[in-house]
């Protein structure tokens, strides 16, 4: 026969349903047994207010400054750019005298 700390019916405690001792404690604090850390209340939170990173007026703005800032920037023509890029000639790094 297995001994369990649970009531053999549920009591409610503050409008919160409790199973046990530790449930009543936590409910007399007013804090949900079923969901100690809050992790509901606080999605409910999230949800009620507006979320910035998603705002598509923001999202167009920087999208118009990213390629304004592209548009802005010149290619250099040096003698190092890809375009006229040439390897070195071989052996002309190493140094055959040390």
């Amino acid at each position: 026969m297995a001994v369990s700390g649970d009531y053999n019916s549920p009591v409610t405690v503050n409008g919160f349903s409790c199973r046990n001792c530790a449930d009543v404690a936590k409910a007399e604090k007013n804090i949900d047994p079923a969901d100690p850390t809050g992790a509901k209340e606080r999605a409910e939170k999230n949800t009620e207010q507006t979320d910035v990173r998603f705002d598509q007026q923001k999202v167009a703005d920087a999208i118009a400054a990213h390629i304004a800032q592209k548009e802005r920037v010149q290619p250099i023509n040096a003698p190092y750019s890809a375009g006229n890029y040439r390897p070195p000639e071989p052996g002309s790094l190493v140094n055959l005298n040390a």
